[in-house]
């Protein structure tokens, strides 16, 4: 893959999981009872606050990188965006799994962009590795 193909791909990611955050901080902070309808976690402010504000820090981090990071930077934020979307996916699987009810569309909604997130990340992450091993093996061939 070219590389500013690659970077152009890596961009979209960044982006797009930064509005997933936009949208998670909102109903966090803004629709509080009706995320709780749809979970087993049940409504709790104090906490969903502090979700809705740990995702603004997030959200300040990612648009830092987006503007100004180098691919360096941004291969740093997407492995981890990567780890925590798998934690995060995993842990409303397993609310739903739990209690066997697959009507609960906090958690299954969770679930699904997460795991989406892990896939697409985790195929950028892959691309990344497997192209810079080919540039260093090139470097040290001479091609």
């Amino acid at each position: 893959m070219q590389k500013w193909r690659f970077q152009g791909s890596l961009n979209w990611f960044l982006k797009i999981y930064c509005f997933g955050l936009i949208y998670a901080c909102f109903a966090q902070l803004a629709l509080q009872k009706l995320g709780a309808d749809g979970s087993v976690w049940g409504y709790c402010p104090g906490w969903q606050r502090e979700i809705g504000f740990w995702n603004i820090g997030l959200i300040v981090i990612l648009i830092q990188v987006i503007l100004w990071g180098d691919l360096t930077v941004k291969m740093y934020i997407a492995r981890a965006l990567v780890l925590l979307s798998l934690l995060f996916g995993t842990n409303h699987l397993v609310a739903v799994l739990e209690t066997g009810n697959y009507k609960l569309y906090a958690h299954m909604g969770g679930a699904i962009e997460n795991y989406f997130a892990v896939c697409w990340g985790g195929f950028l992450v892959i691309v990344f590795q497997l192209t810079k091993g080919q540039r260093a093996a090139r470097k040290t061939t001479g091609l």
